[in-house]
């Protein structure tokens, strides 16, 4: 749902997670299947038990290892992800005292999310979060996702995807403005674009 005009933004919803009841079954299945493999390697392979057993134990440290940096990573991207969002969305809501109208985590029919959508006397913006590297992938879902707002709401909905700083502050890159977090306000105050109608803004809120 999307967030009152007067509300502090929230984090999304976090990803899934594997339940971690369900780990220690995996391990003790691999740990059982680990005994077992030696004695299956030696037979095949006419191999030493002497040998087979540091070969399945090398294999067992290096996936125990990678399974542990995959795990750490998944998180680390969530959690970049998820306090990205809430910094752009905390940021953008000191727009609130100039007379912008600032909304949050907008479902959008046939594209996800919009992270944040900002109104103001000088133009309407979407604005997506970015704080890791963007792909191609993700201009084109800004752009799509402007265009069909532009025509809901009648007037030009600029598209902005909000990055960690950088050495540049802002560019356009395939029709998106790219913009980062240092530079957002600023950015947005020195924009001159058709506002939108309260009235028709108003609408699109509650139809949300």
């Amino acid at each position: 749902m999307a967030y009152h005009v007067d509300s502090t933004p929230a984090a999304p919803p976090a990803s899934p997670e594997r339940p971690e009841s369900i780990r220690p079954l995996l391990l003790t299945v691999a740990f059982a299947g680990a005994g077992v493999l030696p004695f299956v390697l030696a037979r095949a392979f006419d191999l030493p038990f002497a040998v087979s057993a540091p070969i399945v134990i090398l294999l067992a440290v290096v996936y125990w290892a990678a399974e542990s940096d995959s795990v750490l990573m998944e998180r680390g991207v969530r959690l970049k992800r998820r306090n990205g969002e809430v910094v752009v969305g905390e940021a953008l809501e000191g727009l609130r005292w100039e007379q912008y109208i600032v909304l949050h985590d907008i479902p959008f029919a046939g594209g996800g999310n919009i992270d944040h959508l900002v109104s103001g006397p000088n133009g309407v913006y979407l604005v997506e979060t970015k704080f890791g590297s963007y792909l191609p992938v993700h201009l084109k879902k800004a752009k799509g996702q402007a265009e069909k707002l532009s025509d809901e709401l009648g007037v030009p909905v600029t598209p902005v995807l909000c990055v960690a700083p950088s050495e540049a502050d802002r560019y356009r890159h395939s029709g998106v403005w790219v913009v980062e977090f240092d530079a957002l306000l600023p950015w947005i105050r020195e924009q001159s674009n058709p506002p939108v109608e309260f009235e028709r803004l108003a609408r699109f809120s509650a139809g949300i």
